[in-house]
């Protein structure tokens, strides 16, 4: 894939070249493809063509806006498909909007003549190479196609998954590539811009394209070394696979053999199965007696639980009749002892009655017992005195009054 804005093209082949500082330091090498022949005859020829265009709009007189028009559109707008310009319009407009600063620095720079004696500095288009396929038959990486934005760059293509050089050896092999565009600038800068003859721009080339074969050559090295490391890895891998082969094929054996294995159990496991089939039919053969005597069982034992639920009837009906005879004895007991008791009290109180009335008697007979000896001595004395007999000298019966019970 093309890369589609001009400073990430910039960007890319200062990265290249280890130009940039913070790139600089980073360790990813960047394999230039090889250019072929055929390719830098068509630079040669393309870079002709636009310095014999340039003579013709310098002896015409056309202006820059003609001049730009006639040229056509924006260096590498004509690689991009209509699917990527709509993918990327960001970068398109970056792209434009730098050349359009570009074309206006080159009027600001440039004195105010008329323009029959105005000289312009020769426009050098990019030359956009192609990679050889020999290239990508051997390295088999994705490449990626650089860009530069400055006036003697060519664009080239770089696969992305490489490393990069040292510092020290892109910046001797910068020096030597940029050091055609450092003229121009400062051919730029002076007051009166001088325009390049077509040997000058040829040399450019030719050193440009010595620097890219010693790069190339370094390249190449390079590659071959990956290459033997690669056919190392290959022929590891190749081992590793046969390793892996044969271990494949063991484990196929032992499938096999456990199939086999299989297929003689479940053989087996089918005899079983026919004979435990026989014996079963054997045991429901068997069952249909079986079920008749448990029928029988079963009508007998609901006879009997028939039986001794009627039993437990019964046995409710004595147990209630117990306990109302002894609720009965219990009542006439409770009864026949409490008579006795009441009976046994009027005994006691009438012995006790008796008793009080028995003392009381004795006492009143002692009392009258002293009273008849009084009257007696008195009798006693009157009669010695009258010569009379006392009549309360005999005895009287005491009768003593029972108490009831």
């Amino acid at each position: 894939m093309f890369t589609r804005a001009k400073d990430t093209n910039a960007c890319a082949w200062k990265e290249c070249l280890g130009i940039e500082g913070k790139s600089s330091k980073r360790s990813i090498r960047a394999d230039i493809a090889i250019l072929s022949e055929h390719e830098r005859n068509r630079g040669r020829a393309k870079l002709i063509d636009i310095v014999s265009s340039e003579d013709a709009y310098r002896r015409h007189g056309t202006t820059e806006d003609d001049q730009g028009a006639e040229i056509g559109p924006i260096e590498g707008m004509e690689f991009l498909t209509k699917e990527e310009e709509k993918r990327f319009p960001k970068e398109l407009k970056v792209l434009a909007v730098e050349s359009s600063e570009g074309i206006e620095e080159e009027d600001n720079s440039r004195p105010k003549i008329p323009p029959q004696t105005t000289t312009r500095e020769p426009v050098v288009e990019k030359t956009v190479v192609a990679t050889n396929a020999t290239t990508k038959d051997t390295t088999g990486e994705p490449i990626q196609q650089v860009l530069e934005g400055e006036p003697s760059a060519v664009s080239i293509e770089v696969p992305t998954n490489v490393a990069v050089e040292s510092s020290e050896e892109r910046k001797e092999i910068a020096s030597l590539s940029f050091l055609s565009s450092e003229q121009t600038r400062s051919v730029g800068s002076e007051d009166i811009p001088q325009p390049k003859s077509n040997e000058e721009l040829v040399q450019e080339l030719t050193l440009s394209e010595a620097i890219l074969n010693q790069i190339v050559a370094e390249i190449i090295e390079d590659l071959q070394g990956k290459i033997a490391e690669a056919k190392t890895v290959e022929e590891e891998l190749c081992s590793k696979i046969a390793e892996l082969v044969s271990e494949r094929d063991k484990e196929f054996k032992c499938a096999e053999e456990l199939t086999a294995s299989l297929a003689e159990e479940f053989w087996k496991h089918e005899g079983e199965l026919t004979v435990w089939a026989k014996k079963l039919a054997d045991c429901e053969s068997a069952r249909s007696p079986e079920v008749e005597c448990r029928l029988m069982v079963g009508s007998e034992w609901r006879q009997l639980q028939e039986q001794l639920g009627k039993a437990a009837m019964r046995l409710e009906e004595l147990q209630r009749r117990i306990e109302k005879a002894e609720a009965a004895y219990r009542h006439l007991r409770d009864e026949t002892t409490d008579e006795m008791r009441l009976r046994v009290e009027k005994c006691l109180r009438g012995f006790t009655l008796w008793e009080l009335q028995s003392i009381k008697w004795l006492k009143l007979d002692s009392l009258e017992r002293r009273l008849g000896a009084d009257v007696s001595l008195d009798d006693a004395v009157t009669a010695t005195s009258d010569g009379t007999a006392p009549e309360s000298s005999s005895p009287r019966v005491v009768e003593i009054p029972r108490p009831s019970l």
